[in-house]
């Protein structure tokens, strides 16, 4: 869900938001209609209720540390279409116990908020320890 945040106003747009998780090794997350089908979830997003009323959807990418940054050719997609891509990066907690953590969501192209003067909201993190 999405929620657009405006002065007194608060609007909800479901399928809006999309958390993907990745756990892969050596790649930028390019964007693709295959391997990782993030054309696919950047098409949706394009059709996505906040777009249609003139609001940002978003996507999310939790990943391992393996992957440290997002494809630049991604972000740039995303960017042309007005979606915010944001991410998180998963952590071992020291000591070693097999528990993760997410870490906090950072947004990569502010860009499409700054532009039509909104604010971006947080998509969470860090979150609790746990085991996947």
């Amino acid at each position: 869900m999405k929620t657009a945040v405006i002065p007194f106003f608060s609007f909800t747009y479901p399928d809006s938001v999309f958390y993907e998780s990745k756990a892969v090794r050596g790649t930028l997350l390019p964007p693709s209609y295959e391997k990782y089908q993030i054309l696919g979830f950047l098409d949706v997003l394009d059709r996505s209720p906040a777009t249609a009323n003139n609001e940002n959807p978003a996507i999310v990418f939790l990943t391992t540390s393996d992957v440290r940054t997002i494809s630049s050719k991604t972000i740039a997609e995303a960017t042309n279409r007005d979606i915010g891509v944001w991410h998180s990066i998963g952590c071992e907690i020291a000591p070693p116990s097999g528990n993760l953590q997410m870490g906090k969501t950072e947004l990569l192209n502010p860009i499409v908020y700054i532009l039509p003067g909104r604010v971006p909201t947080g998509y969470g993190g860090p979150g609790n320890p746990g085991r996947i």
